[in-house]
């Protein structure tokens, strides 16, 4: 998540975590990330968290994210502040499209998300 310090990977982590140790297997994106040499760590202390940090397209990411939601997933756990992140809204809204209920990534509590757009008119 741009604009929170190392990308929030400690968040991600945390969530997975809660989530392993219950049982799930979990998608991170942070994980995706640091598999894929892009570890929050190895950038210089005054690095910039508001800029995507390597020279790969953005939309490459989302589009990992988007795959991953569509073909994988079974529900969707958000992190605090997701509502301000332009990417977890996306991300929200492809979920509603493909019917995944969604969670509070750390007390696992289900989560009432108001649609994005009118999902009834859309399925896949």
């Amino acid at each position: 998540m741009r604009y929170y310090p190392l990308y929030n990977h400690p968040a991600f982590t945390a969530a997975q975590r809660v989530w392993e140790f219950c049982g799930h297997s979990v998608i991170s994106p942070a994980e995706y990330d640091r598999e894929n040499g892009r570890n929050p760590y190895d950038l210089p202390y005054n690095h910039d968290w508001s800029k995507h940090w390597d020279s790969s397209p953005l939309a490459d990411c989302y589009l990992w994210d988007v795959e991953a939601i569509l073909r994988k997933a079974t529900c969707i756990a958000l992190l605090p502040g997701w509502e301000r992140s332009v990417g977890s809204r996306g991300e929200v809204a492809v979920a509603q499209v493909a019917g995944l209920p969604f969670f509070d990534a750390f007390s696992m509590r289900k989560l009432h998300i108001e649609a994005v757009f009118d999902v009834e008119h859309y399925s896949l």
